[in-house]
Order: C-alpha cells, then structure tokens, then sequence
C-alpha cells in the first residue's frame, strides 16, 4: 500500500509531485512531452497541455484480489527486478488493495477497497490470483463475508481491465484439477466484456507480471495524450489483448514529424533520461 492512500485507498500524490521529490524540474517534464508529443507526430504545441494533463495525473490504481490460490505469484512479483516491487509501488502504481501485502485489515481494508473503485471509477485495474470457487454456492472461499465470486463481480464492475495472474487465475489450475470438489473455474469464465489478460504460470515470472503493469500503465497514459490533443484513438474491442490495444492507439492517418522536430525531440529525450539517472 502506497504510504499517502493507507485507510482512503485514494492516493493524493500527483505525478509533477512526486517528480518534484526526485528533483525533476517542470522544465524537464516539458521537454519529456515534447520529445514524446514528436514521436506521436503531434504539434509542438501539443505538449504543454500534454505535460499539464500529466502533471496532475496520479498513480494507476491497482486492486489486487487474491482467491484460491498458494501466494505464490506473490511471492514471485516480490522477486521482480526491472522494475522491482519498491519501483513499481511508489513510481508507477498505486496498490490500493491486495490482501498480502496491504497495511491494514478487517474493515479498514475493505474501506480502502471501496474508496479506490469509488475514487477511480472507469480507469482501475484489477489483478486477480488464484481461481473462483462456485460449489455450495461459493462457501469455499470467503473473505470479509462475500463469496470470492461477489467479491469479483463488485470490484470488476467498473474496472478498466483485469489481469489473471498465474495458472490458476488463467485457467483453474489445481483447485479446478478433477475431482473439483470445490467447483473451482477461470477469472475468464465469470468475467465478460472486460479486457481479460492472462498471464499463465506457477508461479509466473515477476517481470511478465510487473512488466504488463507497467505497460497498462504507459498505454492509459498514451491515450490520454491523444484525447488532450483532440484526437481519439480507435476503441480496441473487449477481447483484445494488451498488444492488440496498443496497436489499436496509432493512427496512421497523423502528420509525420518534420526532421527538425525529430532532431529535437532526440535531444529532449537524451536530456529527459539523463536527468531522471
């Protein structure tokens, strides 16, 4: 849990915030948007309104939801390297819920959990370890007194996009081997016209979980630029997978930059990542 959202699940830190912490100045975060304003084939004049727009960006907000599953894929993240769990936490996301590694429990953890789908309805994430259990009506598995399928079902309602992690999240994985006493199926099966991105594995590597955060992360981020600058990308249909949606935000039809503007935004970019070392 990131240190500014424990108990509201809301995180209060902007981007130019915490980019002013790591001795970013906004000149730089100027020249950041736009190098990337030229690589989108954007009018320079685009970028200002880009770097204000990221300037009061916050975090993504991550509701991570653990059901019959071992930790795991937990574990696994916690051994993620490039980014590393700390990076990822305080840089990229903000873990709003997850039940292994969040700081509060009981009522508290709940409150945090409807804070964030309440703070960031529409543009959440959901990641999901672990498998579903519905025999018996789901009595399995409960946490907090729902079902792990009611539990799924409220927090997906308004997410942006779910991610199952892991063999058992993607396809049932042990808990659904047979007999299945337990009636254990897929995130798949129960979650329909959302984004579904399954990331197999026993567990999965730590960079293809945190690496796929990342990359949600840089694509919302690239299709609000586009929608700042007045021009809205293609829908990617529910089905499609990360990549697809990322292929589905270039529109061929924009202006190409001119080599001066490319020669500039080289420059831009050389100077951004300096300064971020």
């Amino acid at each position: 849990m990131n240190p500014e959202s424990i108990g509201t699940g809301v995180p209060t830190q902007t981007l130019g915030e915490h980019l002013r912490t790591r001795g970013l100045t906004r000149r730089s975060l100027l020249q950041y948007a736009a190098c990337t304003a030229s690589l989108m084939g954007l009018s320079p004049r685009e970028a200002a309104a880009m770097a204000q727009g990221l300037e009061k960006a916050t975090r993504q907000s991550v509701i991570w939801l653990s059901f019959q599953e071992c930790t795991g894929c937990t574990e696994s993240l916690t051994r993620s390297f490039s980014p590393s769990l700390e990076d990822l936490i305080f840089d990229f996301i903000s873990l709003d819920y997850h039940h292994t590694l969040q700081a509060v429990s009981g009522e508290a953890a709940e409150a945090a959990r409807h804070a964030a789908m309440k703070a960031h309805a529409g543009k959440y994430i959901v990641v999901v370890d672990g498998s579903v259990p519905l025999g018996e009506g789901g009595i399995y598995s409960v946490i907090a007194g729902m079902t792990n399928a009611a539990m799924l079902a409220e927090t997906v309602e308004h997410a942006a996009a779910v991610i199952a992690v892991g063999t058992c999240a993607a396809h049932g994985g042990l808990p659904e081997a047979r007999p299945n006493p337990t009636g254990a199926v897929a995130i798949s099966q129960l979650v329909k016209g959302r984004t579904v991105v399954n990331i197999p594995g026993c567990p999965p590597m730590p960079q293809a979980m945190a690496g796929t955060l990342t990359h949600f992360l840089s694509l919302a981020r690239c299709r609000s630029w586009m929608r700042w600058a007045g021009r809205r990308p293609s829908s990617a249909k529910p089905s499609t997978t990360a990549a697809t949606a990322a292929r589905s935000t270039t529109a061929a039809s924009l202006p190409r930059p001119s080599t001066t503007r490319a020669r500039a935004a080289a420059g831009a970019c050389t100077s951004w990542a300096a300064r971020a070392r």
